[in-house]
């Protein structure tokens, strides 16, 4: 750490020649203002389960954060990159995952992470369907109040991290534009002291007052996100990338620590470019009627001759809790995609090419075949007639049945294919 002079005035400005003096580390869970219990930084951290821990070393307590930004794959930092194909444990709402591929950024430099391209994505080893993930901001971010999550190290502004203890929290903090680097965005942990507090330049505003929930980074947030919320919705806007000191302390994670995160605009193009599989076909599945929890719920499509019965493939895909479905197929080329539940009727999208850009389709499914022969008849009535007032974990409760999803066969069902009688899928 080089040690950088004060100026004579207890409030000290960063300039760009201090900064090229700056010795920075790659940031490491969320440090808190002593001033604020734990407990709402905690609570406020349950809010991003799309944040996600990364295991590198448990022994060793060294672990990461890093953002789901799609069904698959993770955004970290790019100083977290361990190798190509290197495989770790993720624990993403109490399941284990395991990263199977690796990308750094092309321009990622080890000794400079104030360039911005402390980036690195990861894909997992199999889709997460039970937690939404989180959008990528696209605009500049300056002078927003972000949301920083992460795991790992914590403790508070006056003695800085103190113990790990695994559990994920969010603080927030200011984010500012240093001149003539334009590819990060900065911040500094402020108590409401003038000595403890950073100038970033003309454009930033820099004040010494903290946010409600100020933060500093600690061992284990690196690759974490900066997140703000733009109408209505939180975004990534930043990873967590490197902290320092501008004056002879050594201590980084302690009140006046410069923070500093790799943006996310200016790499935007090579992350949506690297951080999907070719020839997925992915979309929403509405299951009219159906006010069940889909999760993990399972839905067929089969990739059928344009215009005919002929199947070419059929796949079995569970959905996400919001009906979003994705998978890659075996086939290439122009079919007509037909998608049915258990108990519904198949809605079917013509000539949907499946190329290597992707493809989106999605459908509206009608429930009431609870027989399965892809008609709603009076067989329908039979089955829930022979299920009917049972719930699931009962001796003779049929699944197809319950058509409304609420794990009981009532007469709610029997309406369902009132409403749809006669209707034959397509």
């Amino acid at each position: 750490m080089v040690p950088i002079p004060m100026k004579p005035t207890a409030r000290y400005a960063l300039c760009t020649s201090a900064l090229l003096m700056l010795g920075i580390a790659p940031g490491k869970a969320i440090i808190r203002l002593a001033t604020v219990p734990d407990s709402l930084y905690l609570a406020y951290g349950s809010q991003f389960p799309y944040v996600v821990r990364m295991e590198f070393n448990a022994a060793a307590k060294d672990y990461r954060s890093a953002t789901l930004i799609n069904d698959q794959w993770l955004l970290t930092a790019g100083h977290n990159y361990p190798g190509a194909t290197y495989q770790l444990p993720v624990l993403i709402n109490g399941q284990t995952y395991t990263t199977v591929s690796w990308i750094r950024h092309p321009s990622y430099n080890a000794s400079n992470l104030l360039n911005g391209y402390d980036i690195s994505l990861v894909k997992l080893d199999r889709r997460v369907l039970d937690v939404a993930s989180c959008p990528l901001y696209q605009g500049p971010e300056w002078n927003f109040v972000a949301s920083i999550v992460g795991f790992g190290f914590t403790g508070d502004g006056l003695v800085g991290q103190t113990t790990s203890d695994l559990q994920r929290r969010a603080g927030t903090n200011l984010l500012e534009q240093l001149p003539g680097y334009t590819r990060i965005s900065i911040c500094d942990f402020d108590d409401g002291t003038d000595a403890n507090n950073a100038l970033f330049g003309a454009n930033s505003t820099s004040p010494k007052t903290p946010t409600e929930l100020e933060c500093n980074f600690g061992s284990g947030d690196s690759g974490g996100p900066a997140l703000i919320q733009i109408d209505g919705t939180m975004k990534v806007c930043g990873v967590i990338s490197f902290r320092g000191r501008l004056d002879q302390n050594t201590n980084s994670t302690i009140y006046g620590s410069v923070l500093g995160c790799s943006r996310i605009q200016p790499v935007y193009s090579w992350i949506t470019q690297k951080a999907h599989d070719d020839y997925v076909v992915t979309g929403h599945v509405s299951q009219m009627a159906y006010a069940g929890n889909p999760t993990g719920r399972t839905i067929n499509f089969k990739l059928m001759q344009p215009g005919t019965n002929t199947v070419v493939e059929s796949i079995d895909c569970r959905i996400s809790v919001s009906g979003e479905y994705s998978f890659v197929p075996t086939s290439r080329g122009t079919y007509d995609l037909v998608v049915k539940s258990i108990n519904s009727i198949s809605a079917r999208k013509a000539n949907v090419n499946i190329a290597a850009t992707g493809v989106t389709a999605d459908f509206n499914l009608t429930g009431g075949d609870t027989d399965g022969d892809n008609m709603i008849s009076v067989f329908d009535y039979l089955n829930i007639s022979n299920s009917f007032d049972l719930s699931s974990g009962d001796a003779g409760y049929d699944p197809r049945a319950d058509v409304d999803g609420d794990m009981s066969v009532t007469i709610f069902d029997y309406a369902i294919v009132s409403d749809n009688f006669d209707k034959i899928g397509q």
